[in-house]
């Protein structure tokens, strides 16, 4: 697999710069262990790179989950304050 093999290549050079107690080791394996490897490639050449667009759909995508999250939560409270409200 082209992650572990990448992050197998992080490790070894990344992680042997630093003492394995140290912060900045503790990071890069924390990273290594806990990331995602993602490899975006923009083949419509004619056009305008489209690689800031996806990211940028993509983060608004997650700003949506995000707020729909939030709503239950506000949702669950509203309910919680309508009931208590009610008894």
């Amino acid at each position: 697999m082209l992650q572990d093999e990448a992050f197998g290549l992080w490790e070894e050079y990344w992680g042997s710069l630093y003492p394995p107690q140290s912060v900045s080791h503790k990071v890069t394996d924390h990273i290594m262990h806990n990331y995602y490897l993602v490899n975006l490639v923009d083949n419509n050449f004619p056009e305008p790179s489209i690689l800031w667009r996806v990211c940028k759909e993509m983060l608004e995508e997650e700003d949506k989950l995000r707020n729909m999250k939030n709503l239950r939560k506000n949702e669950g409270r509203l309910l919680t304050w309508i009931l208590t409200f009610l008894m």
